[in-house]
């Protein structure tokens, strides 16, 4: 196997890989009913801005808070949201559907992670 078979099998791998991890995502029911619910959301697919997200989690003491409190999310602002399992996507979204859609996104996971990337604060919605 020269050099460019092994390019375009990378590719390949990579391209099943995440067609892979769509479809998981599209039978997952939760996730399906949450996306359907938030007005305007955005999944992330770039490494550096997930790495970056991942990066404000670990390094931010988390407050912690119940899934029906709903003191964080400001309306105009940009929220992401990390779900605890890795096969889940992350997602962008702004403050008003979170808001709207509370329920439905912390329903999709035990543990639900809520990050103000403007000031790079954390909280932790446990289920």
């Amino acid at each position: 196997m020269d050099q460019k078979q092994r390019a375009r099998l990378a590719i390949l791998k990579s391209v099943n890989a995440q067609h892979i991890k769509e479809s998981e995502w599209n039978r997952n029911t939760l996730l399906q009913e949450c996306f359907h619910s938030l007005e305007r959301y955005q999944i992330l697919k770039g490494e550096k801005e997930i790495a970056q997200i991942v990066k404000i989690i670990n390094t931010n003491d988390a407050k912690q808070m119940s899934h029906c409190e709903k003191t964080i999310p400001l309306e105009n602002r940009d929220y992401y949201v990390v779900w605890d399992s890795a096969q889940l996507p992350v997602i962008k979204c702004n403050g008003k559907s979170l808001l709207s859609s509370w329920d439905d996104v912390v329903a999709v996971a035990f543990d639900t992670r809520i990050v103000d990337a403007e000031k790079e604060q954390t909280f932790l919605i446990r289920g």
